[in-house]
């Protein structure tokens, strides 16, 4: 479904002359104008994966773009819920054994955890959309309530924290200055790694709520 719509947008960008020829003089000479801009006048980077192929596609249709703009995340999740929606990928149609098994291939002997992980991963493939959605929009909205009232140390700004670390933790430091040395991302980044652990639990108890199952 990606590929098409690469595609699509390609002969959409070949065919520009034709598709709308009242506008194509004057988008063509934006284009070219910035394109020249590009390479004659700055030294052009493109970062992001962008091309100048691109680029040139984005000048054309400029403003087609501000008033439709195309957002690859959210096609990707559109696409997400169709794929959902055939049923084909619903974990329940296929039974998982252990691939290195050449004679004898027997189930899959993964732990609880692993299990339950695979299944959270692939929660939006084993229910239908409306069941999916209900569970969902609980997970989503009970954690913005959680958020609300976490410790504020998690507000902290990781770029600084990890400055310290470079700075406390050399071997500078410890030649230096050794009261001074400690490892501070290891110590302040705990909280962050417990509080990720600890909502990501509970993100899965909120999930499947009502299933007796679990």
């Amino acid at each position: 479904m990606k590929f098409d719509r690469i595609f699509n947008k390609v002969e959409k960008f070949d065919a520009r002359a034709m598709t709308d020829p009242i506008n194509h003089e004057r988008r063509e000479r934006r284009l070219l104008d910035k394109k020249r801009e590009r390479w004659v006048t700055n030294y052009t980077f493109f970062f992001g994966n962008l091309t100048e192929e691109e680029q040139q596609y984005r000048d054309y249709f400029e403003t087609e773009l501000e008033d439709d703009p195309e957002d690859d995340w959210i096609d990707e999740k559109l696409d997400e819920i169709h794929i959902a929606s055939q049923g084909q990928f619903d974990p329940a149609l296929y039974d998982f054994v252990d691939y290195t098994q050449v004679h004898d291939a027997h189930e899959n002997f993964d732990d609880i955890v692993e299990q339950k992980l695979f299944k959270y991963k692939y929660r939006q493939n084993a229910s239908n959309l409306a069941t999916y959605e209900r569970r969902q929009y609980r997970v989503r909205d009970r954690f913005l309530e959680r958020a609300k009232t976490r410790d504020p140390i998690l507000e902290q700004n990781l770029n600084d924290l990890l400055a310290s670390d470079t700075r406390d933790s050399n071997l500078a430091t410890i030649v230096t200055a050794p009261e001074r040395f400690r490892m501070v991302a290891e110590e302040e980044t705990r909280p962050f790694r417990e509080y990720m652990v600890g909502e990501a639990l509970q993100q899965y108890q909120d999930f499947y709520e009502t299933d007796e199952e679990e």
